[in-house]
């Protein structure tokens, strides 16, 4: 059988802002749609660790159940989203660089349509 169609994205970026400043952005919620444009609201059902379910609300009102699934303080962490057959994995991570933090946010989406065409 053939794996699930893969799209993958990484992006990574040098900024002055220390670990700590970045994973405080990253652990409040509420900064989300501060640095997440398409987010308009980010609701989280317990306490920002592993195995946490929430829902975000995307531009247009669209919203999208995710869990925490990989949570390490001041480093990293991954929240999957759901949408249908469509599994959407976003990873978060920082680290300290001359100057500052480096930042890589890797996206994998899996299932059908997923792969660009």
């Amino acid at each position: 059988m053939d794996a699930a169609p893969t799209f993958r994205h990484v992006e990574t970026l040098h900024t002055s802002a220390s670990p700590e400043r970045i994973w405080a952005l990253w652990s409040n919620i509420a900064t989300w749609p501060t640095w997440d444009p398409p987010v308009e609201k980010v609701v989280l059902d317990g306490p920002f660790r592993v195995g946490t379910t929430g829902h975000m609300v995307m531009a247009g009102g669209f919203e999208m159940p995710f869990e925490l699934e990989v949570v390490h303080p001041d480093e990293r962490y991954l929240d999957v989203l759901r949408m249908g057959e469509l599994g959407i994995r976003v990873d978060h991570v920082v680290e300290a660089a001359e100057g500052g933090s480096l930042v890589t946010v890797t996206t994998e989406v899996t299932g059908p349509g997923a792969a660009p065409a």
